[in-house]
């Protein structure tokens, strides 16, 4: 099969035994005009869409959903591991004070 575009939007499709398939554009038809808005106040948007929208707070040791808005099985695993880890180690003060979670100074 070749094609080649003999007119805008119009086509030929040459099969192998040589015969032309033409295909013909699809006749635009326009939509109506949009109706008119009949609110006095259609220039200024609420100001509800105006304002931030503040971060969410994840509480520590909490799984964070995914891109989605879904817990996976996975996420849950994990902060539970990572709860049982700061128990085994004794983390239970730096987890109501997040100031103290790195008391010493930085290496470099």
């Amino acid at each position: 099969w070749t094609v080649t575009q003999t007119h805008a939007g119009r086509f030929a499709w040459t099969a192998p035994t040589g015969r032309v398939h033409t295909k013909e554009p699809e006749p635009y038809h326009p939509g109506p005009d949009p109706i008119p808005r009949t609110d006095s106040d259609h220039d200024e948007l609420p100001a509800v869409t105006l304002a931030p929208v503040p971060p969410p707070v994840h509480p520590p040791g909490s799984p964070r959903r995914n891109s989605h808005g879904y817990l996976t099985r996975a996420a849950v695993d994990t902060a539970a591991r990572l709860r049982q880890r700061a128990r085994d180690r004794g983390e239970t003060e730096t987890e109501n004070n997040p100031e103290d979670r790195f008391p010493e100074e930085p290496p470099f």
